[in-house]
């Protein structure tokens, strides 16, 4: 096999060594990129080194110097360093390196990323993060923080978690009806992905993993059926795949509202305890109208559970536990946040938040995907704000604070029983004490791209590589 890895002329992107030139180009084959109308072609670095490219950084602000090709090469990424006391980070890579601008590079504070989280080197470790995939190209490799094993992923696989220190996967074929879904699991330190659970229909909501179960809701619809639809509430073992139907509703096409711009209305969803499940089952009444109503059983007897509450506008549980559950109830004016005592029956809203008029156009209050994080109930403030911010109630004491999120476009915070996790634009990461809300102690180094807090262990994404691999982080 040939140790000249090749480097696709159009995009830039390199590609794994093999004895031959590649057949084609996975970014290029994108349909979010083009292969060139001449068709594929093929370069390596010693060639563009030959044509006189070179790499020249450029200060920008003191702690931020751009590194780019001269001339560009593919579409004419660059790349930016941030340096700072704690350690330096390089956002994007491009199609060309060579000697000097590694050792440049190193020269400003090291090139990988430590090996243990708890005996850092004594350089200051730099962490690669790619934008988005089509603009991956070469950079140097880095070693795993220690407790880490990593996986390829497959195209349809949408959605991961953790359980006990594996990793889990969703996937959900692109298709029209009839649905096809599984839930793959891979075990450290090296897999194989292996299928749990397989299924007739398309897995919604959040794929919630809680001791080693999973709460799935299952969508089918009939072909041409005009709108008609079902779901059944289902826990599956990831250990067994062994399954426990919790319900199931169905829905007419007389309830079918095409087109968007309607009020909203409940949706099927639900969440899942360690003995208990709560879900809003829904019910088709008269001329097409839904309600739904909100039910919490015990895992034992999901045949015997107890109705919380109805609503025609906007019901949904959100968190439960063996003591609590968390809930949101909505009008066309407001959304209440109610902490529900499964011991007492004792009900109280714990937080509100007027409507927009116009929920179109104006986003919703993020009430309605609010968590329990230990004594704390937590929330998205403004989803589209350039400044996000989570929202906190302790449901103990009633104290709330707000707590930076350090970027714009800020995702919904996860949380797992050991940390909270959130991403913003431009790389900004945060990582939370699920029961402090304050930064953790120990934060994990070389964290890539999307952080998901699931399970007691920390989910990112590799992509300094050709392939997305997912990462798993649990500290021994």
């Amino acid at each position: 096999m040939s140790d000249v890895p090749y480097i696709c002329v159009t995009c830039g992107v390199q590609q794994s060594p093999g004895a031959s030139l590649p057949e084609h180009c996975p970014i290029c084959e994108d349909e979010r990129q083009y292969v060139r109308q001449s068709g594929q072609a093929w370069t390596t670095l010693d060639e563009l080194a030959t044509q006189g490219h070179r790499v020249e950084l450029r200060e920008l602000e003191p702690g931020l110097t751009g590194v780019g090709a001269q001339p560009a090469v593919g579409i004419g990424q660059r790349a930016l360093l941030v340096r700072a006391d704690g350690g330096n980070f390089l956002w994007d890579c491009f199609g060309f390196i060579d000697a000097k601008s590694v050792a440049a590079i190193r020269a400003m504070g090291g090139t990988c990323t430590p090996t243990s989280v708890e005996a850092p080197p004594t350089a200051s470790p730099t962490s690669f993060v790619a934008s988005h995939p089509p603009t991956i190209s070469p950079a140097p490799s880095s070693s795993p923080a220690h407790g880490t094993f990593s996986m390829s992923t497959e195209r349809e696989m949408n959605f991961f978690a953790a359980d006990r220190g594996s990793l889990i996967a969703f996937s959900t074929k692109e298709t029209t009806s009839p649905y096809s879904s599984k839930i793959q699991r891979a075990e450290a330190p090296n897999g194989p992905w292996k299928t749990v659970y397989e299924v007739d229909a398309s897995l919604t909501g959040r794929g919630q993993v809680v001791a080693g179960r999973v709460a799935l809701v299952e969508y089918r619809a009939p072909y041409q059926g005009g709108g008609a639809y079902s779901e059944d509430f289902t826990v599956v073992d990831l250990s067994t795949g062994k399954t426990t139907a919790i319900d199931r509703f169905a829905l007419s096409s007389a309830t079918y509202r095409g087109g968007g711009g309607a009020p909203r209305r409940p949706v099927g969803s639900m969440v899942l305890g360690p003995d208990r499940v709560a879900w809003t089952r829904l019910v088709e009444g008269p001329g097409g109208s839904v309600t739904g109503e909100l039910r919490v059983a015990t895992l034992a007897d999901p045949a015997n559970p107890k109705i919380v509450g109805t609503s025609a506008e906007w019901i949904s549980p959100l968190s439960v536990d063996a003591h609590r559950l968390l809930y949101v109830l909505g009008t066309k004016s407001e959304d209440q946040l109610h902490l529900l005592d499964l011991d007492t029956g004792t009900d109280r809203v714990i937080a509100k938040a007027a409507m927009p008029a116009d929920i179109q156009v104006t986003p919703v209050p993020g009430l309605d995907r609010a968590l329990l994080s230990g004594d704390w109930a937590i929330w998205l403030d403004s989803p589209r704000a350039t400044d996000g911010s989570l929202r906190a109630v302790n449901t103990v004491s009633g104290a709330e604070r707000t707590i930076a999120m350090g970027g714009s476009s800020c995702t919904e915070p996860s949380i797992g029983t050991r940390y909270v996790a959130w991403y913003c634009a431009a790389g900004v990461v945060g990582i939370l004490d699920p029961k402090t809300l304050e930064p953790v102690a120990t934060k994990p180094t070389g964290v890539g791209v999307a952080p998901i807090a699931s399970d007691d262990a920390l989910l990112w994404f590799d992509l300094s590589t050709n392939l997305r691999n997912v990462v798993l982080y649990r500290p021994q």
